[in-house]
């Protein structure tokens, strides 16, 4: 094979997969939550007066039963909530002023107080209002719900309604998409998926949705969707030469 086309090779066929790419990265900085246990609406009917008891144990707040795992929960935190029996004078276990965070280790859920994503409680004598989490790699926060990662993006010809992936937005589980606008371009994006190695970052120049859109036109219309990726053509160019010199008296027996 000629020196020059193995150069050629090595430069334009590892930007192939970019030319057929519909997928790209981009960085984003969002709030990542486990599970939402209750809400601002809902708390009083999923904590207060349900009957948990651990070990005989009955958690109360001002002779109110409530459910212990939401005594420290993420979103007494989140919410601002010390006191989930809305009481003035609380002095039981439901106000996050008059329990320790040792309190949270044995009732919360997953066993961690308002700590996130595999967060460690760290201050155990200390009260649950001064719960300090420490944090897994790459998450950061006080209650290490905070991540800032490379996120999948695929294009979109319209708009979304979703939170946008450019500001710091809630994921849940369920419910772990954003909407990223660039220009004239939209995408929908993924948090859970994995960016896989070499994907272009959506603000690249040599990322071409535009390119990518007009293949999907061009089938539709009958027409050839390679007419939308001229870089697709060249790597084929390339290929097909490599193999003429290659398997020369192959294709000469297939009149190629």
């Amino acid at each position: 094979m000629d020196v020059q086309l193995i150069l050629v090779c090595l430069f334009i066929l590892p930007t192939c997969p970019a030319a057929l790419a519909k997928e790209c990265a981009f960085n984003a900085t969002f709030i990542k939550r486990e599970k939402e246990l209750f809400n601002r609406t809902n708390y009083e009917t999923v904590c207060l007066n349900q009957e948990t008891d651990y070990g005989r144990e009955l958690t109360t707040c001002n002779g109110r039963i409530i459910n212990p795992k939401c005594v420290c929960a993420y979103e007494m935190y989140a919410y601002d909530i010390s006191d989930i029996c809305k009481k003035t004078a609380p002095r039981e276990n439901g106000s996050l002023d008059h329990v320790k965070v040792e309190f949270c280790m044995k009732y919360s859920y997953t066993r961690a107080g308002p700590c996130q994503n595999g967060g460690e409680l760290v201050n155990p004598t200390e009260l649950a209002s001064d719960a300090k989490c420490r944090c897994k790699e790459f998450y950061s926060g006080d209650f290490c719900d905070t991540i800032s990662k490379p996120i999948v993006c695929t294009e979109s010809k319209l708009g979304s309604l979703l939170p946008d992936c450019a500001e710091t937005f809630i994921a849940y589980p369920g419910n772990s998409s954003c909407s990223l606008t660039i220009g004239p371009r939209h995408f929908i994006c993924d948090t859970q998926k994995t960016v896989k190695d070499g994907t272009l970052d959506c603000s690249s120049p040599y990322y071409n949705p535009a390119s990518n859109m007009q293949g999907d036109n061009n089938e539709a219309n009958g027409k050839s969707p390679l007419s939308g990726s001229p870089m697709l053509l060249v790597c084929l160019v390339v290929l097909l030469l490599t193999c003429r010199l290659d398997y020369g008296d192959v294709f000469s027996e297939l009149n190629v």
